[in-house]
């Protein structure tokens, strides 16, 4: 596979990925029964620990690559711990300022 093939393929990915998710929280958001006890304020749960689940799986990821990294240097390691970092500060900004509002 080429690499301008691989680059579509993968934005693709991105973009269903992205998407999937967006279409998951809406969903968790709106269409979710309210709770007995809490009403409608208990639907940003949907939202707020699946973001969290992921700052942290982002943050596992980052602590294996960063401790792989130490033990041999691989320029993909590196890179995958970078972008764990990147998705962990990013799912974690989103799942404190849900939690805030929750």
């Amino acid at each position: 596979m080429d690499v301008r093939m691989r680059r579509r393929v993968e934005t693709a990915a991105v973009l269903a990925v992205a998407c999937i998710f967006a279409y998951a929280a809406w969903v968790g958001l709106t269409q979710a029964p309210p709770d007995r006890e809490m009403g409608d304020v208990q639907r940003i749960m949907y939202a707020h620990v699946p973001m969290v689940q992921m700052m942290l799986l982002a943050g596992t990821i980052l602590f294996v690559c960063s401790v792989l990294y130490l033990f041999r240097a691989s320029w993909k390691t590196d890179a995958l711990a970078e972008a764990s970092a990147e998705l962990a500060l990013v799912f974690g900004a989103i799942g404190t300022t849900l939690g805030a509002i929750w």
